[in-house]
């Protein structure tokens, strides 16, 4: 058999201790500066001069939640050394709303109540009257005996509450769920709990010189990498006229971290590398770190100067990102920013001074605003087509999907903007909103440009610019080279792009065609390059649909066939058609 017994031992609460509850720790140290990341990490400065404890250390109560290897603490006094940091439990008090009978009973320990039971009734002659002596909270000790049964388990058992109350010459021991009618006699009962809960304590052990007292206060520092703080910058691009446009960067801070109250903020951009980002440091808290929202799922002043342009060892770098009509990666989709063309930025750092915002809130903060040159550009770009050759090997689905993205070409209008920012910012990656008289034109992701560099910013489609493209087999050669006991053909292919202008002015327009084989020749003043397949297809105009990289390529391909590239920038009349001419050729068996 499986039975349970109660033992009864004196709650915190009782009187009858004669003991102090635990006293509440300080926290004081106050965040003066911090680094804010676009991922949502944080570089915390907190500093301070607290009182110390009779042995001159320093006690706080909230422990930071640091990432592995970040958290460092030191002594801003020449005179006192910090000699280790430790983290131990503690009995910690705190105050709550009594809510319940039993809460109000704990709470007012000491005063006479008048009280029925629900055994009792609840009529006034039935009230008995008493004075709070104490509660005693019964512990669950279970055990099991030989009768136990192997199939069914005893259902659990509440641990019971007991209040202890005198009664003239009596004391009475009622349990306090029995209790459906308590009144107090003379004042308003205390309607807030202290309680002491198991806690955590940081102390800062320091040390003065020989024959030193201690202090009764230390200038300390303290500093931490923590999840919690995030900014989303965005920008708006005002079209001014005559290729001049106003660019206003502000930046949304979302606060999960703590309170910051006129600390000095240091906005970071680029994308640096955290190797132990989700490894807390033993030095944080023992629970499990919170579940932080949506947006977190990833000069001489100190923080600044330690992630400053000067060390780049944590910048991740990756190949240049081409175009900006992509897709944005996991976590960045939902606030519009691309992560994968951040990875170009260098880690560079914007200064906000005066920022006051509560933990839980959020708050835009206006950046930089300039004047700059920008000038409209119009893009088209020409996917390739697959080759005669290979076409038995896609299916229907791939066809129609091929057909439908060569079907249509579109130029799409970009805006070329130069980064004239007079306090020397980058452009940041983000989104952009573009504006003219006070009507959107378009909202695209504006990419990173380091200060005097220029970036391209997608519009949206030229709906005013006809294109029409088509490709034609000129000639076909059997038996043109033998590779390896294989007879392969030679192809020659003429591509061509009929463009017609239908607005009212001249614009520019830079074209890219892609083709597979080896350019032969190009019109219209265009340049041609030869590529290899591999190496040039991160950076290819490519179709929505790149069959390419699913196709099983020949393996004689690669050694006598690659990739062309023909590049045109022209300016286009009104309603004058221009033909935009090349030619590759390509063998195949």
């Amino acid at each position: 058999m499986r039975f349970t017994t109660i033992a009864f031992a004196l709650c915190i609460t009782s009187a009858s201790t004669g003991e102090p509850p635990a006293a509440p720790l300080s926290n004081p140290l106050s965040i003066r500066e911090v680094t804010t990341f676009k991922d949502g990490h944080a570089l915390v400065l907190r500093s301070g001069t607290p009182a110390t404890d009779a042995a001159g250390d320093v006690q706080l109560s909230e422990l930071p939640r640091a990432v592995l290897g970040t958290f460092w603490a030191h002594s801003d006094s020449p005179d006192t050394q910090l000699r280790s940091v430790r983290v131990e439990h503690v009995p910690v008090t705190r105050e709550r709303t009594a809510a319940t009978i039993a809460d109000l009973i704990r709470a007012n320990i000491g005063r006479t109540i008048r009280y029925s039971t629900a055994t009792r009734g609840g009529a006034e002659d039935s009230l008995r009257s008493g004075t709070i002596l104490g509660v005693t909270v019964g512990e669950l000790v279970e055990a099991d005996t030989a009768l136990s049964s192997p199939t069914r388990r005893p259902p659990a058992v509440e641990p019971a509450q007991m209040v202890s109350l005198r009664e003239g010459e009596l004391v009475a021991s009622v349990p306090i769920n029995d209790i459906v009618d308590l009144r107090f006699v003379g004042e308003p009962p205390a309607t807030v709990l202290g309680e002491t809960i198991d806690g955590e304590r940081m102390t800062l052990d320091l040390e003065r010189g020989t024959n030193r007292a201690p202090l009764a206060t230390a200038p300390i520092s303290i500093m931490y990498l923590q999840r919690g703080l995030r900014w989303i910058p965005s920008y708006r691009i005002t079209m001014l006229g005559n290729d001049r446009v106003r660019v206003e960067l502000q930046a949304t801070l979302i606060n999960e971290l703590a309170d910051l109250n006129d600390v000095v903020l240091h906005l970071a951009i680029g994308v640096p590398s955290f190797a132990f980002a989700h490894t807390p440091d033993p030095i944080a808290l023992r629970e499990s770190l919170d579940q932080l929202g949506l947006f977190f799922r990833q000069s001489g002043d100190r923080t600044a100067g330690m992630l400053s342009n000067a060390i780049m060892g944590q910048s991740s770098r990756m190949g240049e990102r081409q175009g900006g009509g992509e897709g944005v990666g996991d976590g960045a989709g939902e606030l519009g920013v691309d992560d994968r063309a951040q990875q170009v930025e260098d880690l560079f750092v914007m200064t906000v001074p005066h920022v006051t915002l509560a933990k839980g809130a959020r708050m835009v903060l206006p950046v930089t605003s300039f004047e700059t040159s920008a000038t409209s550009i119009y893009r088209l770009d020409l996917p390739a087509v697959p080759m005669g050759s290979i076409s038995s090997h896609l299916s229907n689905d791939q066809h129609r999907a091929i057909a439908e993205s060569l079907e249509h070409p579109t130029v799409r209008h970009v805006l070329r903007i130069r980064n004239d920012d007079p306090k020397g910012y980058p452009m940041t990656t983000a989104p952009a909103l573009v504006v003219k008289n006070n009507h959107v034109l378009a909202q695209g992701l504006l990419t990173y440009a380091s200060s005097g560099a220029t970036v391209d910013l997608d519009v949206g489609t030229a709906v005013d610019i006809a294109v029409r493209s088509e490709e034609t087999e000129t000639s076909r050669e059997p038996n043109a080279l033998t590779w390896e006991n294989l007879k392969l053909q030679r192809v020659s292919v003429r591509g061509a792009a009929i463009i017609t202008n239908r607005k009212d002015t001249i614009v520019r327009l830079e074209v890219r065609r892609i083709a597979f084989g080896t350019p032969i020749s190009v019109g219209q003043g265009g340049t041609s390059t030869a590529l290899s397949v591999f190496a040039a297809d991160a950076g290819w105009p490519g179709s929505d649909v790149p069959w390419w990289r699913h196709f099983d390529w020949p393996y004689y391909w690669h050694r006598l066939n690659g990739a062309a590239r023909f590049t045109w920038a022209v300016d286009l009349a009104p309603n004058e058609p221009v033909t935009l001419e090349a030619s590759w050729q390509y063998v195949s068996n």
